[in-house]
């Protein structure tokens, strides 16, 4: 199991050194029984081993918080590898930036110390930290806003969490919406239907495009981190629920009309390439109406931050943010080829579940 690398790698180096000592061998077992809890196809990790490591992470970026910007910068530096730290230290100059602030950089240098101390990070290694910024018109609550929010991401490699290794399935719920709108069939025009975008009637920036994974196209997509049976509606949709409600307002009102999409990496290389999951460290949001703080600045998105550890939702499922890619195929089988599937939930007398 994934989540349970981390644990597993620490012991390996434990054995390499020598014989481990009883004291520390209960203290590994222990946590690796607590690490994770199995449901049906869905990994959850333990809510008392959550709350635990979010008070850990919570402790190390508190105490960071407190040191002088300029040391803290320096530390920061000593921290990332060089690559990393030629991207953050141009936007890191800004303190009223996504990434200037006092509450960003205590996470970040909080983080590498919390990863060292768990072993997603050796003591010597450096943490690979990517940035992504985009602009969402449809944030907050799907709602068309110009001008559109500035999102930032600080993403690192899943390797370097607490979900311990690379992550080879993916879900996420799409509504399947009539009309020709913006979010209109995106089950059966993205996955089910290649004709549709053929005979599509609607504005040309609204077509569906088959095979297209995520979002929008330029926009990230939170996703659920594992597999998923579907043969639970209602544990689908907590499973692919992210923690903020603003970002997808369907999970909040699932309809008859939705759908899980599954996207299995092993399957094509190239997919998982171009969706490249990664693990957000740090999330901040600024937009004109209301979605950064008071004075206009920017905030941290909900589901990242204070109180959450990277990797985690607040209920202890694993949430990835991917690249929005379309995946070339011509028909829903040349799609499974990829690793792509498309499942409508229906409701029967027996109750809910999917069709695939």
């Amino acid at each position: 199991l994934s989540l349970s690398l981390a644990l597993s790698r620490s012991l390996s180096r434990s054995l390499s050194q020598g014989q481990v000592e009883g004291a520390r061998l209960r203290e590994l077992r222990s946590q690796l029984e607590g690490f994770v809890r199995i449901r049906p196809f869905i990994l959850v990790v333990d809510g008392a081993r959550l709350r635990e490591l979010r008070s850990q992470l919570d402790g190390f970026v508190r105490r960071h918080a407190q040191s002088d910007r300029t040391a803290l910068l320096r530390e920061i530096k000593g921290c990332l590898t060089e690559e990393s730290w030629a991207a953050f230290e141009r936007e890191a100059q800004d303190k009223d930036g996504a990434w200037g602030g006092m509450d960003c950089l205590s996470r970040i240098r909080g983080y590498v110390e919390f990863a060292r101390h768990h072993n997603f990070l050796s003591k010597k290694e450096r943490l690979p930290l990517k940035l992504r910024s985009e602009k969402d018109p449809y944030y907050p609550g799907q709602v068309y806003a110009n001008p559109a929010a500035a999102k930032c991401y600080a993403l690192i490699p899943p390797n370097h969490s607490l979900l311990g290794g690379a992550v080879l399935n993916l879900g996420y719920l799409v509504d399947d919406t009539r009309g020709t709108g913006t979010f209109s069939q995106w089950a059966s025009g993205r996955f089910l239907d290649p004709s549709i975008a053929a005979s599509w009637a609607g504005p040309d920036a609204t077509r569906p495009l088959f095979g297209f994974c995520g979002q929008l196209p330029g926009l990230s997509k939170q996703v659920f981190g594992g597999e998923i049976s579907g043969e639970d509606r209602e544990a689908a949709i907590r499973a692919c629920t992210p923690d903020d409600s603003l970002e997808y307002p369907l999970y909040n009102n699932a309809s008859q009309n939705t759908s899980l999409v599954r996207i299995n990496l092993s399957a094509s290389p190239h997919v998982g390439a171009a969706l490249e999951p990664m693990v957000v460290l740090d999330a901040a949001v600024l937009s004109a109406d209301g979605a950064g703080d008071q004075n206009g600045r920017w905030r941290t998105l909900p589901g990242f931050g204070d109180g959450t550890v990277p990797g985690m939702t607040r209920g202890g499922r694993a949430v990835l943010l991917i690249r929005s890619t379309q995946v070339g195929a011509s028909d829903v089988e040349d799609l499974a080829r990829n690793g792509v599937s498309c499942s409508r939930f229906l409701t029967i007398l027996c109750g809910p579940t999917l069709n695939p």
